[in-house]
């Protein structure tokens, strides 16, 4: 039988985005389910800035027994150029972002974009490696504009000082411009682009939890996300089909 809540070892779910992003409304969607699974109680801790090193650093000072990272495949990006150390081993997928290319209204892009050479707005390591992804499926050769500002990005997109930007499909900025018909989705990446899942440091992976979270995560229905469907053997082959892939565009573009 399960301790009181009031009494046990809580459960940290730490997430690389704010209060509100489609991680940590997921997490705490899921909240009481976990809980009444565990038998712990949940916490959930949003560390967003420098593209998920904070959060990932203090995931990583943390006991591995107790505290779970919130993430998607800029992880990976992160990992492969050396941004952080320890062993990272994915738990379980949690929902799926399909990233897409939008291109100016007026642009031929569409329709003519293999071989190309292209200039590409990007705003984080994921929408970067979203890009060579794209580059290797489609042979177009890339220049990534990097931008601190989706808004800019957005702009220049529209005015045709870049040919793409990649974007989650579906944000509120993106579909106003393109109602407007400023702006035109072009190819959707789909989900291996930006899947998040939830991480436990190497030496937690045979935490007595794991399997209550599990559990738990698939008895949840989450609104606006998908529900949990894929067995963590499987998140854990696209992670590595995802790092594979990674590593080959590092090779072809240092």
């Amino acid at each position: 039988m399960f301790i009181g809540l009031a009494h046990a070892q809580p459960l940290t779910f730490v997430t690389l985005t704010g209060a509100g992003s489609l991680s940590d409304t997921a997490i705490r969607q899921a909240a009481p389910e976990i809980e009444k699974q565990t038998g712990r109680p949940v916490v959930v801790v949003n560390m967003p800035g420098a593209n998920g090193l904070i959060g990932i650093r203090y995931f990583l000072s943390q006991p591995s027994d107790q505290t779970v990272l919130v993430g998607n495949s800029s992880i990976g990006y992160l990992k492969a150029v050396g941004q952080f150390d320890g062993s990272l081993v994915p738990l379980a997928g949690l929902t799926k972002t399909d990233l897409a290319v939008y291109t100016s209204g007026k642009s031929l892009f569409a329709a003519a974009y293999q071989g190309s050479t292209l200039r590409a707005a990007s705003t984080s390591p994921m929408t970067n490696m979203s890009i060579c992804m794209f580059d290797s499926q489609h042979r177009t050769a890339t220049t990534i504009v990097p931008y601190k500002q989706f808004g800019q990005a957005l702009i220049d997109t529209v005015e045709g000082r870049v040919d793409y930007v990649v974007a989650p499909s579906g944000a509120a900025s993106l579909e106003g411009m393109v109602n407007a018909g400023r702006l035109r989705m072009a190819h959707l990446l789909g989900p291996k682009f930006g899947w998040n899942a939830l991480f436990v440091s190497g030496n937690g992976i045979n935490a007595p939890w794991r399997h209550d979270v599990l559990k738990a995560l698939k008895e949840t229905r989450f609104v606006g996300v998908d529900r949990f469907d894929a067995t963590a053997i499987q998140i854990m082959a696209i992670q590595q089909q995802e790092h594979n892939t990674i590593s080959s565009c590092l090779k072809n573009t240092v």
